[in-house]
């Protein structure tokens, strides 16, 4: 699923998508468009705040994060023409998928390690250990509970490191939870603290 989901890899079925489907159709694999469908299906939902199309502008961030440097106007307003959901169109009943602009870029940090987290459960549910707990960095899949508890146990970091946050803990039963901010991915520029989580909208890192 990292080979075929990662935008870190130019080799990946995820980041070839966009160089191959400028202005046509191609088709792709079952993994790759349930990571599309279920995107474009949260994008309308929350008109545009999760936004699988906004690879030009993570990439801009993640150099900001390097150099402790703003991206330049000019910079977001280039990232931000090839960026927007609508651009990415699905056709379902095919299983396919073209982009509308040349330049776009996918990035599916959001959902793709919650997928792979799902994936690697089923692979453990058909060995027959249903009880189990996976952990992929701030995504957590959890099973049937474990033997001596009515489930698992997931405590939330607080704001305040001595204290959980508010609803903590959350106990589970073959759900998973994820959670993303920045405690820890973060850069100060002139005073002012960006997150890695960027607003497809208007191209500026969380402050």
């Amino acid at each position: 699923l990292d080979a075929r989901l990662s935008d870190y890899r130019e080799s990946s079925e995820l980041s070839q998508l966009t160089r191959r489907a400028v202005g046509r159709a191609i088709p792709v694999s079952p993994d790759l468009f349930r990571i599309l469908d279920a995107g474009q299906r949260l994008a309308a939902r929350t008109d545009g705040a999760f936004d699988l199309t906004a690879g030009p502008l993570t990439r801009l961030w993640r150099r900001a994060h390097r150099q402790i440097a703003l991206p330049s106007e000019a910079e977001l307003a280039d990232a931000l023409a090839v960026t927007g959901y609508r651009k990415l169109i699905l056709n379902r009943r095919a299983r396919t998928a073209r982009v509308t602009v040349p330049g776009m870029q996918l990035d599916a940090g959001g959902i793709a390690k919650g997928y792979a987290a799902d994936a690697a459960l089923a692979v453990l549910q058909r060995h027959g250990i249903r009880r189990a707990l996976v952990a992929a960095g701030g995504d957590i899949r959890v099973g049937d509970p474990p033997p001596d508890a009515p489930g698992w146990e997931i405590v939330l970091a607080g704001l305040d490191p001595e204290r959980a946050a508010p609803g903590s803990p959350l106990t589970l039963v073959d759900r998973g939870v994820s959670t993303s901010g920045d405690a820890e991915q973060w850069v100060e520029i002139d005073g002012r603290r960006y997150s890695h989580i960027v607003d497809p909208r208007t191209g500026i890192g969380l402050t």
